[in-house]
């Protein structure tokens, strides 16, 4: 059986500069991960191989900085799930009792809740008949006024506003503009409107 913690220095011994220190760290780094056996801790005393082999921190997992911690994790990967969360953790932190901690942090997530929620449908009230019987264009109409639209005209605070005349079981649209909101310029397009359709 090997053992699954090694003294990198045991390895590198022979090793001159420090590219092949690095060459050989990951070229038995690779080997053991092709053989299956991945490798849970690697000590070394080398300054040079610091940058290579990193000691995690060890954190509490029911401290509120951890709990923050995988929060902000967990976000950062754009809401991932449990494992994944740990993995990332784990390349700088070793959190005890880390799977636990990450699942009691993870429920409360707002967004992850929020993306979880079921979709309620609305229920609608009915229509009146008049919206749903088959009718020829503009037999049932509403209208409104849309505006102020300001034109370039001569005077340069000259104001127009839209007319709108829909027909309630097609949806067409009857647009024109009126230079006021007074009622007889209304009655003027309303009468346009009933000579035309």
């Amino acid at each position: 059986m090997i053992d699954k913690h090694r003294y990198m220095d045991d390895f590198l011994a022979s090793a001159e500069a420090e590219t092949n220190i690095t060459m050989l760290y990951h070229e038995i780094k690779d080997l053991m991960t092709l053989m299956k056996l991945p490798m849970e801790k690697w000590a070394t005393n080398s300054l040079k191989l610091k940058k290579y082999v990193r000691h995690p921190f060890l954190l509490e997992g029911n401290h509120p900085f951890v709990l923050l911690l995988i929060r902000n994790t967990h976000v950062r990967l754009h809401l991932l799930g449990t494992r994944i969360v740990l993995s990332e953790l784990r390349s700088d932190f070793w959190i005890l009792r880390g799977r636990q901690a990450i699942k009691k942090v993870l429920p409360k997530c707002l967004p992850c809740k929020l993306s979880k929620l079921k979709c309620e449908n609305q229920i609608e009230g009915p229509l009146p008949s008049e919206r749903v019987t088959p009718s020829v264009s503009f037999s049932t109409t509403g209208n409104d006024i849309a505006g102020p639209l300001y034109v370039r005209n001569k005077s340069p605070s000259d104001t127009a506003y839209i007319a709108l005349i829909i027909c309630a079981t097609t949806r067409a649209l009857h647009i024109k503009l009126v230079s006021d909101l007074s009622t007889d310029k209304f009655l003027s397009v309303l009468q346009r409107f009933v000579g035309r359709r």
